[in-house]
């Protein structure tokens, strides 16, 4: 009720005083919509006993449940449930989530829709996919599914001329998933990323509108699963086609994640990221991922770099403030010291490689410090001297993580060409903690990959 009287009295104020308080309160409403969002994905699949969350009666066996309703002991469930989000170019976000999903069954059907209205920008957002599953009679294969994605958010504001970029992403797919054992899971999916975005154009330092820029971007990608109770593996391996301009590339990319365990709740975790073009017209380039030179590899993932829109980025563009600290370690080569848009550290347009190491603090803690030591080591490749020059960086420090959803990390030290550009940036010990959001991992009946 507090999150809710909240974002009605931010909704109320006048539009400049509602700017001001957005600024002055904007970490604290942050911290609100992050703790609200994994309290309500978390509960969407956890077993409720409270039939009140029943919001319609049984009509010919089918419900309309609320999201905290446990959906799995329904045959015929619509779920539902408001999902208040934020992100720095949208600001604070009213939202519903409606899905036919249970995140179990196997249906013919499945949908999901979260639509979400910006009260920064005073515009309609959000995301959604259906997903059609063809059974297959075949030894080797269970189904063929056939899905189409929207999402639309915006990726940048300009305070100053007040104006706010829309990204569009449609992205039609086909996903072929082997036959799976009790541990083993594995699929194969033919994608197309169609986008566009919005790009301010300017006459003489005057804001005149908005343009917009088409990407297209094919993509086959391999995933492969294999967990028991003593070890884990996952690999990821997937290659892509840009042409943009009068420029184009081709790109491979392989992740793989194991883990083993040595004692009880506690792992070994080792990941290796290895990306490099088969073709690239810009492989010379020393310009990054921007108008110019697209698809750039990155062992420092962050917000720029997500090009296809995949991931949960609290700021993709502006890089400005404590969003500026936020990295992934589904992308990329894993390294846990952002440093923003205006360095180009640990991109390349050639090769790229990355070898991570963590594990668990082998003493008893408390459950709610789930502490790990990590260490990252990685190489990339940049043209200069008229040639291909490696270049070695290293990080590594302490981390904790949550349930593989959220995850705050404590450097320690680096490499001296990282530690320079990281320190000339966080000149504070604690400007220099990073953290990382794999809401991707949190299923609300197999919703959108994220709300961000």
């Amino acid at each position: 009720m507090f999150l809710f009287t909240v974002i009605i009295f931010v909704v109320t104020l006048q539009p400049e005083i509602r700017k001001q308080y957005m600024q002055f309160h904007r970490f604290t409403v942050l911290i609100i919509m992050i703790f609200g969002a994994i309290f309500i994905s978390f509960s969407s699949i956890a077993s409720s006993p409270f039939k009140h969350f029943v919001t319609a009666s049984d009509t010919n066996d089918y419900k309309v449940l609320y999201l905290l309703k446990n959906a799995e002991d329904h045959p015929k469930v619509l779920r539902w449930t408001v999902f208040p989000a934020y992100n720095d170019n949208d600001g604070v976000m009213a939202g519903l989530v409606l899905t036919n999903d249970n995140g179990r069954e196997n249906k013919k059907v499945s949908f999901a829709v979260a639509p979400m209205f910006s009260f920064l920008n005073s515009k309609l957002a959000g995301e959604g996919w259906i997903v059609f599953n063809d059974k297959v009679l075949n030894k080797g294969i269970n189904k063929i599914s056939y899905g189409l994605g929207i999402k639309s958010f915006d990726f940048n504001r300009n305070e100053k001329f007040d104006y706010s970029l829309r990204f569009i992403r449609v992205d039609p797919r086909m996903t072929i998933h082997f036959t799976d054992t009790d541990t083993r899971k594995s699929k194969v999916s033919l994608k197309m990323f169609l986008i566009s975005e919005e790009n301010p154009i300017f006459d003489k330092g005057q804001f005149k509108g908005l343009s917009t820029e088409y990407s297209y971007i094919p993509r086959m990608d391999y995933d492969y699963s294999n967990h028991d109770d003593y070890q884990g593996t996952d690999m990821k391996f997937f290659i892509e086609y840009q042409g943009y301009n009068s420029e184009n590339y081709i790109k491979l990319t392989g992740i793989a994640d194991q883990k083993y365990r040595f004692a009880e709740k506690k792992y070994l975790y080792f990941r290796t990221f290895l990306s490099g073009f088969l073709w690239n017209t810009q492989r010379q380039s020393n310009s990054f991922q921007n108008v110019f030179t697209r698809g750039s590899i990155a062992l420092i993932h962050q917000g720029f770099n997500d090009y296809t829109y995949d991931e949960t980025f609290l700021s993709r563009q502006n890089q400005t403030g404590f969003q500026n600290d936020q990295i992934s370690t589904v992308s990329g080569g894993g390294f846990k010291t952002p440093v923003g848009s205006a360095h180009d550290i640990g991109m390349s347009n050639h090769f790229a490689a990355s070898v991570g190491f963590s594990s668990d603090i082998p003493f008893r803690l408390p459950k709610w410090i789930p502490l790990r030591a990590y260490f990252d080591i990685g190489t990339y490749s940049t043209f200069g001297g008229d040639k291909f020059n490696n270049n070695v960086i290293y990080n590594g420090g302490l981390s904790l993580h949550y349930k593989d959803i959220g995850a705050i990390y404590f450097p320690f030290f680096s490499s001296e060409n990282l530690g320079n550009i990281y320190k000339s940036e966080h000149k504070t010990l604690l400007s220099r903690i990073s953290f990382s959001l794999n809401l991707n991992k949190i299923e609300i009946g197999k919703m959108p990959g994220n709300v961000f």
